[in-house]
């Protein structure tokens, strides 16, 4: 039985169209994930929808929501600095989802937590005190070094989301007249 020329012709280019795909990938050095995730402290529920955490600064034990309010999706931009403990901390810029999201949440659960975790690893909680209007999320303290070289790497600098630097224009110099 011959095999048809068109048929043994696809499967030769199939074959060698999977050996260069999949060479490309094996030589393609793997990147490390970033997991960005905010979550909500909740009533005392308990069952699948929440567990207990620990407070880091007063050891009291709350309930956290298992379902993220905000995670790395939700960021378009990010601004790392130096905190004052000599750990390092980051300004998200939310994009229009996650915005209205923070926004209700602050404005609904003031006096409660969100639990900020990187790649899993609780890194602050933080208090809503106030609502959080403009989009911009804060982390103050509490990330290492790997962990601000995976932010930069992965998100631009807030106010370069385009591109291109968004700064002021400059006010236009009347010409003197001759």
């Amino acid at each position: 039985m011959q095999i048809p020329r068109s048929l043994y012709r696809f499967a030769t280019s199939l074959a060698v169209t999977i050996l260069c795909v999949g060479s490309a990938w094996a030589g393609a050095k793997p990147q490390t994930p970033l997991v960005i995730r905010f979550h909500p402290q909740t009533g005392n529920q308990g069952g699948e929808f929440s567990r207990p955490v620990t407070l880091q600064h007063s050891g009291k034990q709350v309930f956290m929501g298992t379902m993220p309010l905000i995670n790395e999706r939700d960021v378009v931009s990010a601004q790392t600095f130096p905190a004052a403990d000599g750990s390092l901390g980051v300004y998200f810029k939310l994009d229009a989802h996650g915005t209205n999201l923070v926004m209700q949440h602050t404005l609904s659960q003031r006096g409660t937590f969100l639990f900020a975790f990187i790649n899993g690893r609780a890194v602050i909680d933080l208090y809503v005190d106030r609502p959080v209007q403009d989009g911009i999320i804060a982390i103050p303290r509490g990330l290492t070094p790997e962990e601000v070289i995976l932010i930069e790497q992965k998100f631009p600098i807030i106010g370069e989301e385009g591109g291109k630097p968004q700064r002021a224009k400059p006010k236009a110099t009347p010409v003197p007249k001759e």
